[in-house]
C-alpha cells in the first residue's frame, strides 16, 4: 500500500517551477528539487522516475500556468487595441515567458504546448486589432514584436515600445 502524499504533485511542480526560473536548468537536480519542495530526493524519484521527467513535468506546469494567466487576461481585456496592449502587459508582468520558452526548446514534447499557447494568444488578440485577415496579421506581428521586445529588451535598451507597434498597425 502506498503512502499518502502530504504535498500534491501540482504543489510540488509549482515550487519547482519557481526554482527552475530562478536558478536555471543546470542547477535543476533531484537534490535541489528536494530542497525546494521539502520532499526527499528518493520521494521525488519515486514520483517522477528521472530528472528529465521531473524537468518536463515542471515545464509542462509552467505552460499550464501561462495558459491560465492568458485566459484570465483575455477575459478582462477590452475589445480594442488598448485592450490587446493591456492583455500583453498583464501576461508579461505575471510570467517569465522567455525563460519558459528557452527552457522548453530542447524538449520536443513541450513544443506543441508553446505553439498552442502562441496560436491561442494570437487568436485572442486578432479581434481586438481588426476584422478578418487584418486582425490575424496584426496579431501575429504584434506577438512577434512583443516577444522580440521581451527577449531583447535587456540587451537593446528601451527604444521601441509596444504602443508604437499598435499605432503602426492602425
Amino acid at each position: 500500500m502506498s503512502r499518502t502524499k502530504l504535498i500534491s504533485d501540482q504543489d510540488v511542480l509549482a515550487l519547482l517551477y519557481a526554482m527552475l526560473l530562478q536558478d536555471g536548468e543546470k542547477l535543476f537536480t533531484f537534490q535541489s528539487a528536494a530542497k525546494a519542495s521539502g520532499l526527499s530526493a528518493p520521494a521525488l524519484v519515486q514520483r517522477f522516475a528521472t530528472r528529465e521527467a521531473l524537468l518536463v513535468a515542471t515545464l509542462r506546469h509552467g505552460w499550464e500556468r501561462l495558459e491560465a494567466v492568458t485566459v484570465a487576461a483575455e477575459a478582462e481585456a477590452l475589445m480594442s487595441a488598448k485592450g490587446a496592449q493591456a492583455m500583453l502587459k498583464e501576461i508579461a508582468t505575471t510570467e517569465d515567458i522567455p525563460a519558459l520558452f528557452l527552457a522548453s526548446q530542447r524538449h520536443a514534447e513541450l513544443q506543441p504546448l508553446a505553439a498552442r499557447w502562441r496560436e491561442g494568444l494570437e487568436a485572442a488578440l486578432a479581434p481586438r486589432l481588426g476584422p478578418g485577415n487584418k486582425g490575424r496579421v496584426s496579431a501575429a506581428l504584434l506577438f512577434a514584436v512583443w516577444q522580440g521586445r521581451m527577449l531583447w529588451g535587456e540587451a537593446g535598451g528601451k527604444g521601441f515600445k509596444l504602443g508604437d507597434a499598435l499605432r503602426h498597425f492602425g
